[in-house]
């Protein structure tokens, strides 16, 4: 992550104080991930990215950083496949990621790491199964069953949750759901997320909290995979 500058992958027009430890927003109403939760993301995901043949997917390419800080660490038998609903949006963002890759004198395998307009809340089963899911948004339990199916034994899924206490408070967690079994998943949380983007909407004023992240939020419920919580990491 130390090697990437993030701020190529940012378009100056959305940059403030703060935009270095901030969501900043990438355009067409979508928001990169704070450096915190990024290097989160990869301390998680560094041992399946350094070993062959992993399959990783992403869902949401946005501005194309976690993507390449992933493929940084990618083993050379493995792959990632970034999925992104919106066509302005990738197509401005695979620019980049090529023209970054230029910059540094190298070429983007993109055989290995690919990329695909395709609405992936519900993974792609058509490249399944997956040792890794990533997913950028919040996850409704339709969608968690849906990609859960998509994760081998021994998997994971890191996505976004809400948890409504018994007074009504909500709190946004990015979680990692570990696939034991078809039958037996354990959840950690990992980073209480709500903070980092109150914050900047303070700053900035620009958008509802649900919207930033992607969809309305959701009580938790009980469904197929068992979304036992048995460890809190932060």
């Amino acid at each position: 992550m130390a090697t990437v500058d993030r701020s190529y992958f940012q378009i100056k027009d959305f940059l403030y104080k703060n935009s270095n430890k901030m969501p900043v927003h990438v355009g067409y109403g979508y928001y990169s991930e704070t450096p915190h939760i990024i290097r989160k993301i990869l301390v998680i995901l560094e041992p399946y990215l350094k070993r062959p043949k992993s399959n990783i997917l992403e869902i949401g390419t946005g501005s194309g950083y976690l993507t390449v800080c992933m493929n940084q660490l990618l083993h050379e038998n493995s792959a990632i496949l970034s999925l992104e609903i919106n066509l302005k949006l990738l197509n401005r963002t695979i620019k980049t990621v090529e023209n970054y890759y230029a910059n540094q004198g190298m070429t983007l395998n993109r055989k290995q790491t690919m990329f695909l307009w395709w609405n992936g809340k519900r993974g792609i089963y058509s490249r399944s199964p997956f040792d890794v899911i990533y997913c950028s948004g919040l996850i409704s339990d339709e969608e968690y069953n849906k990609l859960m199916y998509q994760i081998k034994p021994q998997g994971i899924l890191l996505g976004y949750d809400w948890e409504t206490d018994s007074s009504g408070r909500r709190t946004l967690w990015l979680k990692k759901w570990y696939k034991i079994s078809d039958m037996d998943v354990r959840c950690n949380r990992l980073i209480k997320c709500e903070h980092y983007y109150r914050e900047m909407m303070n700053n900035k004023g620009l958008l509802k909290l649900n919207d930033i992240m992607g969809g309305l939020a959701k009580e938790i419920s009980m469904n197929k995979y068992s979304r036992v919580l048995f460890r809190d990491e932060e």
